[in-house]
């Protein structure tokens, strides 16, 4: 074990697993929800809500929003941002109970590191409202600067937080895995 707290150091393991698998459902729940919303967006903006969180240009922008005006999309592109401020309270949850309960069951320096990223994987919460934030002012017409690049860079730092406590999560489930395997042999 280590003495590196986790940012659920107040719940039990049990509280923890039943936290996650909650977290997850909900998460799991507006995924399905979103991806299927977003299908309305694809025939305007291809990759749909992603293409609007990293545009990184004011052309660019410009070019999306004048996109989803024309075809009456805005509000729905919107709505969909909104929905986006309820998946951002559970996702960045969901991935670092997982790296907490995967750092938990591991050693050394595999622990530490999987609870540094469990703490860090939150930030995605507050970088995710501000990219949405963003997103929301360049629906409003407001595509200068600074709104594409900070959604952008927004995007970019959220994708890397939650990426990085999805890998640890899948690593920590390979070398436990691995473990169970060894000993059975």
């Amino acid at each position: 074990m280590h003495d590196f707290p986790s940012p659920f150091w107040w719940l039990s393991a049990l509280e923890q697993r039943i936290a996650c698998a909650v977290m997850l459902a909900a998460m799991f729940g507006l995924m399905t929800y979103l991806s299927h919303a977003q299908a309305v967006l694809t025939g305007v903006v291809p990759n749909g809500v992603v293409e609007l969180e990293t545009p990184l240009t004011t052309n660019k922008a410009a070019e999306m929003i004048k996109n989803l005006k024309d075809a009456h999309l805005i509000d729905e592109a919107r709505r969909q941002t909104y929905w986006d401020y309820a998946f951002l309270l559970v996702y960045p949850i969901a991935l670092s109970l997982g790296c907490a309960i995967a750092a938990g069951a591991t050693s050394g320096k595999t622990a530490i590191i999987g609870m540094c990223i469990s703490w860090g994987v939150l930030l995605a919460c507050p970088v995710d409202a501000v990219e949405n934030f963003a997103i929301l002012k360049m629906l409003g017409e407001r595509t200068t600067m600074p709104w594409p690049l900070l959604a952008t860079i927004c995007a970019c730092i959220k994708f890397t937080l939650a990426g990085g406590g999805l890998l640890f999560v899948l690593y920590a489930l390979v070398i436990k895995g691995w473990e169970c395997i060894k000993i059975a042999h």
